[in-house]
């Protein structure tokens, strides 16, 4: 939208402000309030935080399923809602969405429930400032989740209902919740930042890469542990060198080195040739191993041009 320019005063220039973004930041309560003024490449960013209203979506779930409802409120979090109305059809899809807030939505309860009707609402969200804190974090979670998935291979157990190995199944379903609300509150709060920094879309491509890969450590273990068998030693010094590569990943990451990026793309081509020999002479449930092996050295390798691109002056 275009503004004239008025003068005023000693060669001061003032502009209007368009009401709509006024009442949307509700600053037509308080006049007197400052705005913030950020100059960038693109031109001057005008900013109001601090007075945005809080923000309410409304969301049917009609007859949906667990998964169509962890997307909806997935989404209606990450852009940013404080408050979601939630019309429901089941008490299953209430329990479905008890679930959700809990595993996944970080710092948000279910505040009211009547009448086939909930409302989800922000109570104990983390402050923004930390940010940084909570993003390695997430790295440094599934660094350990990558070792204990590699653990998880060399143990010779006999069955998968031993004790051991039922606890270290709840383990890493505890750490998957953990890393999804927070990769999830990450993305929440980049995309909620991203007009005062364009560049934070390469994060929010990094958080959801990341969040793949844990994902993939994860099935990558629930595969072994469903059928336990001995794995081959060039199989389990491939997974070691797929968990070494994610740390390169991380040590590049936040050392913001493009020398070290740059060695990530190279190392994903001997690594997939790699696997790609293991997995012609392998078969059953080490093929499906190698195959999340795969998928997780391709996440690291598309993690690479992102961390470029939010790193470049």
């Amino acid at each position: 939208m275009k503004r004239k320019l008025i003068k005023q005063g000693q060669g001061g220039l003032t502009i209007t402000l368009p009401i709509k973004w006024i009442r949307e930041y509700n600053l037509d309560s308080n006049p007197s309030q400052e705005i913030e003024l950020t100059q960038t490449p693109q031109g001057i960013l005008i900013t109001a935080e601090i007075a945005k209203r809080e923000k309410t979506i409304n969301v049917d779930l009609k007859n949906y399923d667990k998964r169509m409802i962890l997307n909806i409120l997935n989404q209606s979090y990450r852009l940013g809602s404080d408050t979601i109305h939630i019309k429901y059809t089941k008490n299953e899809q209430l329990k479905i969405v008890e679930e959700i807030a809990r595993d996944v939505l970080l710092g948000f309860e279910i505040t009211t429930n009547k009448d086939k009707f909930c409302i989800i609402q922000n109570i104990a969200e983390p402050d923004p400032e930390k940010f940084d804190i909570i993003m390695r974090k997430v790295f440094l979670q599934i660094l350990e989740l990558s070792t204990k998935t590699t653990e998880s291979l060399i143990a010779k157990e006999k069955s998968h209902q031993d004790k051991k190995s039922t606890k270290n199944k709840e383990d890493f379903a505890t750490t998957k919740h953990q890393i999804d609300k927070l990769t999830n509150y990450c993305r929440r709060t980049v995309l909620r930042s991203q007009l005062s920094n364009p560049k934070t879309v390469f994060l929010y491509d990094i958080l959801s890469k990341l969040s793949l890969i844990s994902h993939a450590y994860i099935y990558l273990y629930n595969t072994h542990h469903k059928k336990p068998s001995q794995i081959p030693k060039e199989i389990e010094f491939h997974i070691q060198k797929t968990n070494t590569y994610l740390r390169q990943f991380y040590e590049a990451f936040y050392k913001k080195d493009l020398d070290l990026l740059n060695n990530i793309s190279n190392e994903k081509e001997q690594l997939q040739h790699e696997n790609d020999t293991l997995l012609e002479k392998s078969k059953g449930t080490q093929n499906i191993i190698l195959a999340y092996a795969r998928e997780i050295i391709r996440l690291i390798h598309m993690c690479s041009p992102a961390a470029i691109g939010y790193y470049l002056e």
